[in-house]
């Protein structure tokens, strides 16, 4: 979100100051300005951020808590125009193998992405089917995902994912995330993706 920030709304990192709710376990080279403070609590950042305690949350699910609403009004029609622009679907998920596991068991990334894909394939077949769900118009809502992402918007893999995985580690690079420039090589075991 912070890459996005500002790519698309001139908000630059050090434009913000910036807040969260425990320590960070990696060690940081900010860019020069960026404020980042540890503020702990057992509230959640909904609850803090309506007492007053900040002025705006990044979260990644819609908080329970009532009196909240989005940056962005309309964020649908913001985020359908940013991936006609861009070609990217911000990725938002990733699995990690711990190295000394994959020396052990060198065939579990490969078996364990397949096992993701065909899961994906499954739900993919399941929201073709208009009865799948309890939601009124999910049927339009699927045909209009369709129209603006194609047949399969959530791609797995490098392949497919180019745009977004290098808009990724740039933005990395700019918030002073890496210690050094790095490469999808230096990132991502090879494995031979399934179409």
């Amino acid at each position: 979100m912070r890459g996005i920030l500002s790519d698309e709304y001139g908000v630059k990192p050090n434009d913000i100051h910036w807040v969260m709710p425990r320590p960070n376990k990696l060690d940081l080279s900010l860019p020069a300005g960026t404020r980042l403070d540890v503020v702990p609590s057992e509230r959640s950042l909904a609850v803090r951020m309506l007492a007053g305690e900040f002025d705006a949350i990044i979260v990644p699910d819609f908080p329970e808590e009532k009196g909240w609403r989005r940056l962005l009004a309309d964020s649908k029609s913001i985020e359908q125009d940013y991936y006609r622009r861009t070609g990217i679907f911000p990725t938002s998920h990733a699995i990690t193998f711990h190295s000394s596991y994959l020396e052990r068991y060198p065939a579990a990334a490969k078996e364990m992405f397949e096992a993701c894909v065909e899961a994906k394939n499954l739900a993919l077949r399941d929201d073709a089917d208009a009865t799948y769900s309890n939601f009124a118009w999910n049927r339009q809502m699927w045909e209009e995902q369709q129209a603006v992402m194609g047949a399969d918007p959530w791609r797995f893999g490098i392949n497919g994912n180019e745009k977004p995985l290098n808009a990724l580690i740039r933005y990395a690079e700019e918030q002073g995330l890496l210690a050094r420039k790095v490469t999808f090589a230096d990132l991502f075991i090879h494995i031979d993706e399934p179409n």
